[in-house]
């Protein structure tokens, strides 16, 4: 039998997609995946443009947005894990919690599975030889019968790729059959990456 596993508020209907596209705020994919799991931690109160458009320091946001240089940069040069953990402190630590993963490779896909079944949405570091991007690990798909569990995809949701119409999430990581070397898993178009880093975010 087939079955979903979503973070927390992933399968939400609200006035605006948390499917934020790149072009949206005019920057790269991490802070993207960044304000996703900001609204599905419920510590948005509008459209990120908007707020970012009439940017206020004095706001969580805005106290987050000035540890990347406020909306001058317009996001272009991407994120780091640091920057991302830097932006939490700076305008959420009150409100959230964050943990990241210490591990490597398919550690890092256990420890994302292990926060969506807590419920907590998690950034993901995909990486491969031309390939650098930021992602929300926002559920799992798995089959299961009496005897046996197995994780076959990653549900994403994805900057880089429009928000479906159909479902939450709007890319997926292939994850059952790993291929040989260094890039094991297949994204949903077709090309393989590894994963290096993840931070789970989630609501005190």
């Amino acid at each position: 039998m087939r079955k979903f596993i979503l973070a927390d508020h992933v399968s939400r209907n609200d006035e605006y997609s948390v499917c934020y596209r790149q072009g949206d705020v005019d920057g790269a994919c991490g802070i993207y995946s960044l304000l996703a799991c900001l609204d599905l931690c419920g510590a948005l109160n509008s459209h990120p443009s908007d707020a970012i458009e009439k940017f206020d320091k004095r706001t969580r946001l805005g106290k987050a947005l000035k540890t990347l240089g406020g909306n001058d940069i317009l996001f272009k040069n991407g994120l780091d894990l640091a920057e991302i953990q830097n932006f939490i402190t700076a305008g959420y630590n009150k409100t959230l919690a964050t943990k990241e993963s210490e591990a490597k490779g398919k550690k890092v896909l256990n420890f994302a599975v292990e926060n969506i079944r807590q419920g907590h949405p998690t950034i993901l570091g995909l990486r491969n030889a031309t390939l650098d991007h930021w992602v929300v690990a926002a559920g799992v798909e798995l089959f299961h019968d009496p005897d046996d569990e197995i994780i076959t995809k990653i549900l994403l949701i994805d900057p880089s790729e429009e928000a479906s119409r159909l479902c939450p999430w709007n890319n997926y990581l292939s994850i059952a059959q790993p291929a040989k070397g260094r890039y094991p898993y297949c994204l949903s178009e077709g090309s393989y990456v590894m994963c290096e880093e993840a931070l789970a975010i989630w609501p005190q």
